[in-house]
């Protein structure tokens, strides 16, 4: 195991002095070490500490020997904004380290000078919160506290479960999906396959259908598409702009074989599984488009598939007439 923090023969000596406040110091600190640092006003204590957080020399000038490593970086190449990338330091006086007035406040603070979007920082909020296990003390500290967290929180998982609806619909990637559900893999990719079985074609033989379906499939996830943010609008309906790349090829092997000439339902059979195999290794697209969205959660859970909005979105993502 590498040493997280690690001095070799390092010395420091601020610019306004003529001897070094830290003199060959060999120190390693090792993951999940708590280590303390001990001795009388002046000994070098504080400047230890900003030789790593980088506050020496970007801060306090003077002139280094020796090396430091922090994570196996040097902080005096990543300069003071990326040592703060992966340091942080507790003041002494902790009561002048507070900048809001609540703890989400100062847990979202970072975030707000890296200028994450509000919504995106509400979710990381709630997350660390979570990962300190101080959410609950939250809440009952300051009771409302975490509504508007929670409000976004639920958003962006609705957003989330749309592109993972599409993805598993559209191109059999489950994984996501199956977390929203509690599905199986089995009962998702039950699910996907259920939903080619419209495509089998009359006229074709087994062999024939199921390589037409292989097809389709192969179109289907060649599909281009994102999920923007979404709006709550009430308890199951949410809005959301689908921001897409429309990919024509039914539209194309639709054309293409409708210019064919065929003197039997044979000829017109191999054509069609010829033209079909050939959008799927190669699909074509139109221009990219935004469409605005609205999603009734409750309607396409119970699988009643004949939603306008919810065809809206398809004829966008993959137009077939």
């Amino acid at each position: 195991m590498e040493p997280v923090i690690e001095f070799k023969d390092f010395s420091f000596k601020y610019r306004a002095q003529t001897e070094p406040t830290l003199r060959d110091i060999n120190l390693s600190i090792m993951p999940g070490e708590k280590v303390l640092i001990v001795g009388p006003s002046g000994s070098g204590k504080s400047t230890l500490a900003h030789c790593i957080n980088g506050l020496a020399p970007f801060s306090y000038p003077g002139d280094m020997t020796g090396t430091l490593r922090v994570d196996g970086k040097d902080p005096a190449k990543l300069g003071l904004f990326g040592i703060s990338q992966i340091v942080g330091t507790v003041l002494q006086d902790t009561d002048g380290q507070f900048i809001g007035l609540t703890v989400a406040e100062d847990l979202a603070f970072s975030l707000e000078n890296n200028l994450v979007p509000q919504e995106e920082m509400f979710v990381k909020v709630d997350e660390v919160a979570e990962l300190v296990d101080v959410k609950k003390l939250l809440e009952s500290a300051l009771p409302g506290y975490m509504a508007p967290y929670t409000a976004v929180a639920d958003v962006f998982d609705m957003r989330d479960f749309i592109q993972a609806y599409l993805d598993a619909s559209l191109k059999g990637e489950t994984e996501r999906y199956q977390l929203h559900t509690g599905m199986t893999k089995e009962e998702a990719t039950a699910w996907y396959e259920e939903s080619f079985k419209n495509f089998e074609m009359d006229g074709f033989s087994e062999e024939q259908s199921k390589r037409f379906v292989n097809a389709m499939k192969g179109i289907f996830k060649n599909c281009k598409y994102s999920v923007g943010i979404t709006k709550r609008n009430t308890m199951t309906e949410y809005v959301f702009d689908l921001t897409t790349t429309p990919n024509t090829s039914v539209l194309s092997a639709t054309e293409e074989l409708n210019a064919g000439v065929y003197y039997s339902q044979d000829a017109v059979n191999a054509a069609c599984l010829d033209i079909y195999d050939k959008y799927a290794a190669e699909s074509t697209y139109g221009e990219e488009k935004i469409v605005t969205v609205t999603w009734n959660a409750f309607s396409l859970m119970n699988d009643q598939m004949e939603d306008a909005e919810y065809n809206k979105l398809m004829d966008a993502v993959i137009p077939v007439e």
